[in-house]
């Protein structure tokens, strides 16, 4: 069934990017919680402190746009059992989705009376614009989908970022959300305002590098 009925494969990964520039900065000031959300290459993986992981894998065609994704989520205090099969949950999506959908249970693996495998309590998919999932979105959102729910969910996001800080991200989001695949370098001005949150940059530069943002 369809998720969110309002809401588009490309407003979801806008979305995505939006929360992930924003978590970079305020990474200055809580570097404890920058591992909460991280990309490597194109998977959007996430956790929070309470047993909650997720991961989403996206691909994109030649100009940078999202054109289909996967992914599942875990959250240790489901009231349902984790998944059985977590490869047969996505036998609905066409053969690319599914691939992704293999490609995000990687990143959900762990160990078991000496077992590895994926441990999933819900997951969604993008058919053609639309954003699918077995569950309803409230379901969704009780089965570790809350770990979702700004760029499901929520116009947007509350923040700390100053003013400086918000216009910041709205250029960079505003390059970011264009392609994926560029590469974008800071300039001195906006380096100064990162400095101004707090010196130690060391989190966000490593957020940053993860969405191919570099520093001057």
């Amino acid at each position: 069934m369809i998720l969110v009925k309002s809401l588009t494969l490309r407003d979801f990964f806008n979305r995505c990017l939006l929360s992930s520039i924003v978590h970079a900065i305020e990474g200055i000031q809580y570097p404890d919680f920058s591992h909460e959300q991280s990309w490597d290459k194109d998977t959007y993986c996430l956790q929070d402190t309470m047993g909650g992981r997720g991961a989403i894998t996206f691909a994109f065609d030649e100009e940078g746009l999202p054109v289909r994704f996967a992914g599942a989520v875990f959250s240790i205090h489901s009231v349902r059992r984790p998944i059985e099969n977590p490869r047969a949950y996505f036998d609905e999506c066409n053969e690319g989705t599914r691939m992704l959908a293999y490609e995000s249970l990687e990143y959900l693996l762990d160990g078991d009376d000496g077992e590895t495998k994926p441990y999933i309590t819900s997951g969604l998919w993008s058919q053609e614009a639309s954003i699918m999932s077995p569950d309803t979105l409230e379901v969704f959102l009780e089965n570790g989908g809350h770990l979702l729910e700004f760029p499901l969910v929520n116009q947007e996001e509350e923040t700390s970022l100053t003013l400086a800080e918000i216009n910041l991200v709205q250029e960079i989001y505003a390059q970011k959300s264009l392609n994926w695949h560029s590469c974008l370098r800071l300039s001195s001005e906006q380096l100064a305002i990162l400095k101004a949150r707090g010196e130690s940059l060391d989190a966000c530069k490593e957020s940053f590098a993860e969405l191919k943002i570099q520093f001057p």
